[in-house]
């Protein structure tokens, strides 16, 4: 149950990586590549899912600092 929770959550936070994606333009050769995208975004949720978040100790420090460096990386204001 907790890793469909943590399944959910990260989805609902996914959006924001891509928020300047409808202002992207594209050169008439270049498309986005959805393969890249989706390969990108199993590997994250694979990563967030197998952070150790049980509690008690509630190590949910761990998963808050894992998302945090992958905000900061797709958006250095962010920092």
């Amino acid at each position: 149950m907790k890793v469909v929770i943590r399944a959910v959550i990260v989805l609902m936070l996914m959006p924001p990586l891509f928020a300047d994606f409808p202002q992207q333009t594209y050169g008439a050769d270049s498309t986005f590549n959805w393969k890249t995208s989706e390969e990108e975004a199993v590997s994250l949720l694979s990563r967030y899912i197998q952070i150790d978040t049980t509690n008690p100790p509630g190590n949910e420090i761990r998963a808050a600092e894992f998302l945090k460096e992958i905000f900061e990386t797709q958006d250095p204001k962010l920092s």
